[in-house]
């Protein structure tokens, strides 16, 4: 190698390519901001003070306006909604909003610092008082600052002037786990007579990853209706060396009607985790 052509020592030489790549890809990093609420809120409902801010897994943005009272609700194409305001559920008040939390069912969850509450704000709209100044009934909750959610749909509010935390249970439904069903096992076309007095059987799959035999049989429900199961088994229908739970319903029970292509299976493990299942079905009307 010619002694001119290493020109730098190699420290330098790194910190030229550095400094290169960096100014040639510049805008690889440039930001795109936008501003997506002001003080006008959602234009009938003003925003003053906004403190909190969360999101779901949507994409909706929700905003907390402490001195408005409110919560607005921006979603990703740009629609603004108070989704709260100072009243509350109606009967409960809203002062001073201070902490917000979402979950993964879209519920949002706002505290009231003066009001010494927490409200619940389903996706439809329903809005519940979920604690109050009364705590546990035996601890009190005073100046209701952060809110925060778990995936075991627990809500959890911190008392500021009380100087302690409360953990609510059962507010908040996990979305289901999703699991293998097979209606009418070893019949592919899964023919169903709505019109039928007999019993449909529907069996829910074990895999590598599921066990059917950590479902509580008491609490699943098939169909529309929501039917109840009247009895069932334990037994491996499709083979692989795995055992299932097979439920029997009762058709008439079902809410299955003529023209419908597939069916739905709800409950819950032991444990209290929520299941759902389908499978595709031809009525025989």
């Amino acid at each position: 190698m010619n002694k001119n052509e290493w020109k730098y020592p190699l420290f330098v030489l790194i910190g030229i390519i550095t400094i290169s790549l960096f100014l040639g890809t510049q805008n690889v990093f440039a930001l795109t901001i936008t501003q997506i609420i002001d003080s006008t809120g959602d234009g009938a409902h003003a925003l003053d003070i906004p403190v909190g801010i969360a999101t779901d897994s949507s994409g909706n943005v929700f905003v907390e306006g402490r001195s408005s009272l409110n919560v607005f609700k921006i979603t990703p194409s740009g629609t603004i909604t108070q989704i709260i305001d100072s009243t509350g559920d109606g009967a409960h008040a809203l002062d001073i909003p201070v902490g917000i939390a979402t979950d993964s069912s879209g519920n949002v969850f706002v505290t009231g610092g003066n009001s010494n509450n927490t409200f619940k704000i389903t996706p439809s709209g329903t809005i519940t008082q979920i604690i109050d100044s009364t705590g546990d009934g035996t601890h009190a909750l005073s100046d209701a600052l952060e809110v925060a959610t778990d995936s075991s749909g627990n809500v959890f509010v911190t008392g500021g002037n009380s100087d302690n935390a409360f953990k609510i249970a059962g507010l908040s439904q996990p979305p289901p786990v999703s699991v293998n069903i097979d209606i009418k096992p070893g019949n592919l076309q899964n023919l169903v007579d709505p019109n039928s007095k007999g019993i449909i059987l529907v069996a829910i799959l074990s895999t590598q990853t599921f066990h059917s035999i950590t479902v509580n049989p008491t609490t699943v429900t098939f169909g529309p209706n929501n039917s109840p199961a009247v009895g069932g088994l334990m037994k491996d229908v499709n083979g692989d060396g795995l055992v299932d739970m097979v439920l029997g319903f009762k058709i008439s029970n079902t809410g299955i009607f003529c023209g419908e292509t597939s069916a739905v299976l709800n409950g819950k493990t032991l444990a209290g985790i929520p299941i759902q299942g389908n499978d595709h079905i031809q009525t025989n009307c």
